[in-house]
């Protein structure tokens, strides 16, 4: 089975954004990241929609620093079907003081479902470990003065929902399992590809 994944396209403009942690950023200079979303067809010709909401989206400093910034606190929703053939969609964009950064961080909201075109929906609630964040490490960004960073996030969507029952009929389709998969699939600074481990 082809691996089916939707990408976020995360940006950072963080002038009035909450920045929380215990080492301060001195330099009042920024950089700006960038976050996208993209999906490729999920496995199913029979569903309409996969649906999941993200309610915060956080950047993390490296080891030698506590800082977080946080890039999105709004509940935001996609359909992962939409993202289709490389297609992606804006995630977050905001103003980062300048620093290194180690991870990125992703609350999906516990509100999910799929809609197949029979018209069945099945909610689904996302499993308590990833409410406190879906940690995605990114190989160390040094971002200076005026740097600008694009990271492309892949939500899988084969794996995150398992469908339950037999997939080769709608009829046999009696349920989804969601375990929300994401990993980063590309990171550009300043227009230059940033490898990650």
């Amino acid at each position: 089975m082809n691996s089916t994944s939707a990408r976020f396209f995360v940006g950072a403009l963080i002038l009035g954004l909450a920045i929380t942690g215990c080492n301060a950023v001195s330099s009042t200079d920024d950089a700006h990241v960038s976050v996208r979303i993209t999906d490729l067809p999920f496995p199913f010709d029979d569903a309409d929609s996969a649906n999941v909401i993200i309610e915060r989206v956080e950047l993390v400093g490296g080891p030698d620093s506590n800082t977080v910034v946080v890039l999105l606190d709004s509940l935001i929703g996609f359909n992962l079907l939409d993202f289709r053939n490389g297609v992606s969609a804006d995630l977050a964009e905001a103003n980062v003081p300048v620093n290194d950064y180690a991870q990125l961080r992703v609350i999906v909201s516990e509100d999910a479902s799929v809609v197949l075109s029979d018209g069945r929906v099945f909610p689904l609630k996302v499993p308590s470990g990833s409410q406190t964040g879906i940690k995605l490490n990114l190989t160390p960004l040094n971002l200076e003065e005026g740097s600008e960073a694009d990271i492309l996030v892949d939500f899988n969507v084969e794996e995150s929902f398992v469908v339950q029952g037999n997939p080769s009929t709608p009829a046999g389709i009696n349920g989804f399992i969601f375990k929300p998969v994401l990993k980063v699939d590309s990171v550009y600074v300043d227009g230059a590809s940033v490898a990650q481990e």
